[in-house]
Order: C-alpha cells, then structure tokens, then sequence
C-alpha cells in the first residue's frame, strides 16, 4: 500500500499546477557540467560543417561515406554530441581531416565568424 501511495504522490505532483523548473536545472547542471567537452563537439562540428562545404558535400553523403545514419550525423554536427576518438578519426578521414585539425580551437574572430554562418543556414 506505502508503494502505491508513493506513486500516486509522484503523479500528483507531476499534475500539480504549480510549474517545476527540475528538467531545465537538470539540464542545465548537464551542460555546466560537461562545458569543457561541449566546446570541443561545437568546434569540431563546425570544422566538420565548414568542410563538407568546401566539398560540396551533403550530410547525407558523409552518413553514407562512413556507414551510418542520416540522423546520427546530424546529431554530431549539432555540436552537443560527446565524441569518441574513433568517431572523430572516421569523421576526418571521411573529409580528408586530421584528428587535430578536427579539434584545434578556433581564433576567437574566426569561430563568431562561423557561427554567425551557420546560424544563417
């Protein structure tokens, strides 16, 4: 009976009008958090996006060139995707990139820069 009384309380207070902030703290406590990471992703996700254009190259051709989904690939160039060393090698490869072209920082002019474009797009 204390189990289902206890679920009925998390439902309740799920459904209560009173608005919760917990997903966003969540959320937000994640990116904190994990900020060293996420900078590296962003920056190789617009070194990635950077390329692909100099190629003329779709997204979709680069899922088919390493083997896997449309979706995922997106996922990466969204820049909140925490990569591993073999994902970033077969990315590189995939563009004729080394692994520290991949993850060099940008100057601070040049990233705005990009971002500004990518925002564009």
């Amino acid at each position: 009976m204390d189990q289902k009384m206890d679920v009925y309380n998390k439902i309740q207070h799920l459904l209560a009008d009173e608005p919760s902030d917990w997903l966003a703290e969540s959320k937000r406590m994640e990116i904190e958090d994990n900020a060293p990471w996420l900078k590296t992703s962003q920056t190789v996700a617009l070194r990635i996006l950077g390329r692909l254009r100099e190629l003329n190259m779709s997204q979709n051709e680069l899922a088919d060139k390493i083997g896997i989904s449309r979706q995922q690939v997106n996922k990466w160039l969204k820049g909140r995707e925490n990569f591993t060393i073999e994902t970033l090698t077969r990315l590189g490869v995939s563009v004729g990139m080394t692994l520290e072209d991949l993850v060099k920082p940008f100057p601070k002019h040049n990233a705005m820069h990009m971002q500004e474009e990518k925002a564009e797009h």
